[in-house]
Order: structure tokens, then sequence, then C-alpha cells
């Protein structure tokens, strides 16, 4: 079916009309929820309670520690030593837990009583302390990681994260996630923007996203490959890329088929990477050629092919 008496044949097509999702993808790391145990003083641990890969409930006890042997002045010297000379007081302790929870991926608990208490519930997944050593009120002592509450974290330049809200629906895929697509949604965005020294592509906004029904094959460390869902268009008109040609100056066209010829119809036009354009402007009643365009030419006549009538 090429040609009949030197004739081009063809066969036609509309322009589909349908509803539209507009979304984003970014990729980051899928953690669970982890909560970091400090101890608000310097004080020699007593009894050590849990190990690594133990499970606990909230409010089980983790550690004990003697508050009979304090070590006040090594909570100073740990300061001091770590930050700088000068006056250092509680306000600046609190604030380095505050920027701990602000700078790692994991929640802050700060005991301030001589049992040190599991904040969730979860396994032990660190221990950083044993039996007779002083807490270091600068390092977590446990950390506990609840694994039923997984979230991914992003990084979202900041040229676009005016389109980013909280509740945002999200699909979630990976390499390690066996083909399976999880769902969550737009959790928290974080309020301070990151800039990278590395590179000069601006400033970029941590995202949370959390995911909804986790289950044992998801592991946290998976890098993950998020699909933000935006918003939805409807009666967006849409041509498939391979219908569209563009002339010497780069302008978009399609051929179209009117009273047995073929005529050249400009259009304005937006590509997409799911193998159709966006129309705006385009006479929907309009049928356009979608067989041996290259052979065309303003004004040829062509014949339509024998496996297709409009």
């Amino acid at each position: 079916d090429y040609f009949y008496d030197n004739i081009p044949n063809v066969t036609l097509t509309k322009a589909q009309v349908g509803r539209v999702v507009d979304t984003v993808s970014y990729t980051g790391t899928v953690r669970a929820r982890e909560v970091a145990v400090f101890s608000s003083a310097a004080i020699r641990v007593a009894n050590v309670y849990v190990a690594e890969g133990q499970h606990v409930k909230q409010g089980d006890l983790l550690a004990s520690l003697d508050v009979n042997d304090t070590a006040v002045d090594l909570v100073w010297q740990q300061l001091q030593g770590r930050l700088s000379n000068g006056a250092v007081n509680e306000d600046m302790l609190a604030e380095i837990w505050s920027v701990a929870q602000g700078s790692n991926d994991y929640e802050v608990f700060v005991a301030s009583n001589a049992a040190l208490r599991a904040p969730i519930d979860g396994y032990v997944t660190t221990v950083s302390i044993r039996e007779g050593e002083y807490t270091d009120v600068l390092s977590p002592l446990f950390l506990v990681t609840d694994r039923d509450q997984m979230h991914v974290k992003v990084k979202v330049p900041e040229s676009q994260i005016s389109e980013i809200l909280p509740g945002q629906a999200v699909s979630i895929t990976g390499n390690g996630f066996g083909g399976q697509i999880y769902y969550g949604h737009v959790e928290k965005i974080a309020d301070q923007a990151a800039q990278s020294f590395l590179n000069n592509d601006g400033a970029k906004i941590p995202v949370m996203i959390s995911l909804n029904h986790p289950d044992d094959a998801i592991l946290s460390g998976f890098t993950a490959t998020v699909t933000i869902r935006l918003r939805t268009r409807d009666s967006v008109v849409k041509i498939p890329l391979e219908l569209i040609d563009q002339d010497e100056s780069g302008k978009e066209y399609v051929w179209t088929y009117k009273n047995g010829m073929a005529y050249r119809v400009y259009i304005n036009c937006r590509y997409t990477p799911y193998g159709y354009a966006e129309v705006t402007g385009f006479d929907m009643t309009q049928w356009i050629i979608e067989q041996n365009a290259d052979l065309l030419h303003e004004g040829t006549a062509v014949h339509l092919s024998e496996a297709w009538r409009p």
C-alpha cells in the first residue's frame, strides 16, 4: 500500500482529547522512622538492657543511669573541646540537639532522668554506649527504628517548589522494589533550603514523602523514584509525536487531508515525555495524515489506503 498510480497512499487519524495528569519526578532514599535517644547530662551508665536488632515497645527500658555518679564538668568539657572556647550554657546544648534533628533523618529524643526508655515501638538499630561509660550529650546513645513508618526524602529545586503541596499523591518505584509500585503522599516540606557548593544549580528544599502500607520488601536505604501528581487537566488536545514535523525555521506542523489533497497546518504545541504533544488552537474536525508524510508537499494529491476509510 505505498503507491497507486504514483499517488501516495495514506491513512488518516484525528487529534485526541483527553485528561492529562501533570507530574514531576525526583530521586531519593527510602528511610524508616528513626528516633535517636540522647542524654541530657553526662552520667555514668549503670545498665544496658537491649542489644542491636532487639524489638522494643514504647516505654521499654533501654538503659539506667547512675545519678549518684555524674560528671557535670564533662558536659562543658565536651562542648568547649568540640565547639569553641567561651561561654556555654543549656540553651546552647538545646540548640545542638535542634541542629542534630534538622541535619539528620532521625528525630531527637532527650532523656531527662535516670531511665532511658524507648520513645517509639520499633527495633534497636544502634547501641553506642556500654555499661560503665559516661553518656556523651553530643552523640545519640540509641537509635530506635520503626520499619512500619517508611518515607522517602527528596530535594526539590527552588524553581519547582511552588508546585509541591502537602497531601499531593505520589507513586514510588525503584530497582529494589521488584517491579512493585507503592503509593504515598507529600508529608512535609522543609522550611529551609540547602545550597549546594559542589554545583551551581541553586538551592534545593528537602521534601518528605510518606509511604502508604510499606511491606518487608522495602528496605531502608533503597534508592527510590517518586512521581508527584501535581494536577489534573481535562479536555487536553493531544497529537502523537511521530505525526509532527518541523519546517526549516523549526516551526511545528502536521499534514492534513482535505478533498483528496495534503495540506500543511501549523500548530502550537508543547512536547511531553509520554509520546504526544499538547496542542492548542487546533481544529478538531481536521483529518491528520499518518502515513508517508515524508512524500508529501503542499497540495499533493493523495489516495486513501484500501485498509482505511474515514
